[in-house]
């Protein structure tokens, strides 16, 4: 069973009901499963839990209905597994069962705004109210800053306002301050910088080179699919394809090709290209 959705238990405002479709076998409370978050790997127990649900319900507009078991193809939510899912997760009893991926949504959390509660006292509810917010949204992003700040992030300005109202009303209960809505600004390069930039280590004794240059946007496309030079190919297939379709330096883009980014799945290349000594 995929768990899409966390649903605000309206019988206990604490919990969440797990909201999700079954794609094969039959559903039934009391029964012992295996929750797969989405970062499970099979054979390690990393984003993986057992619980037993406590009740399966029909979920119908406004009403709540307690069945006994639910077979393949319907939608149902489960009550008593919610401590253990995130936002979504795969609900099974197979051994060595793969996760299903989680979705993929059209628009990104862009718009952010940073939140503190209006007394201090309050801090615990806020953060509280937070995590249950970020398990209610499938979309919302919410991050603490280094300097403690929360931040929301939401796919546009209206998003972001509801997810707030349902924040002060709804799950942290307590006033809260908002900040002006921050959205995160993106750079691109279009040619190469006329001048090298310089920087020296902490101790004066060594230095390093950088400039940058664009990238042609077929490579970026070829990058982000991932299948010949994305950063899982290996660095020598990666090399011969870069320099055929490219024209690549060699050198380059085989094991002097640092790390791809953001976070080694953009288009963005570190390329190492000292000589000599």
């Amino acid at each position: 069973m995929y768990i899409s959705k966390m649903v605000p238990n309206p019988d206990d405002e604490a919990r969440f009901i797990a909201f999700g479709r079954i794609l094969s076998g039959t559903v039934s409370a009391g029964k012992k499963v295996k929750i797969l978050g989405p970062n499970y790997t099979p054979g390690k127990k990393e984003d993986y839990h057992e619980k037993s649900i406590q009740r399966t319900v029909v979920m119908m507009a406004g009403k709540i209905l307690g069945v006994d078991s639910v077979p393949c193809g319907n939608t149902v939510g489960l009550i008593g597994v919610d401590s253990a899912i995130g936002k979504t997760g795969t609900i099974t009893d197979l051994e060595g069962c793969h996760a299903i991926r989680n979705m993929k949504y059209s628009v990104s959390p862009v718009v952010r705004v940073s939140v503190k509660p209006k007394n201090q006292s309050d801090l615990t509810k806020l953060v509280d109210g937070l995590k249950k917010l970020n398990s209610s949204d499938p979309l919302v992003v919410i991050t603490t800053e280094p300097n403690g700040e929360h931040i929301i992030a939401g796919c546009g300005e209206l998003h972001v306002e509801i997810c707030l109202k349902d924040l002060e009303e709804m799950y942290a209960k307590c006033p809260i301050v908002k900040n002006d809505p921050v959205v995160s600004y993106r750079e691109t390069i279009t040619e190469e910088s006329y001048k090298m930039c310089m920087s020296k280590s902490p101790n004066k004794h060594n230095r390093i080179y950088a400039k940058g240059d664009g990238i042609a946007e077929e490579l970026c496309l070829d990058i982000e699919k991932g299948e010949k030079c994305g950063p899982k190919v290996d660095p020598k297939e990666r090399a011969n394809y870069m320099n055929k379709e490219y024209d690549w330096d060699k050198d380059h883009c085989g094991t002097k090709l640092w790390s791809f980014g953001p976070e080694n799945t953009g288009a963005n290349c570190l390329v190492n290209a000292t000589k000599g000594v």
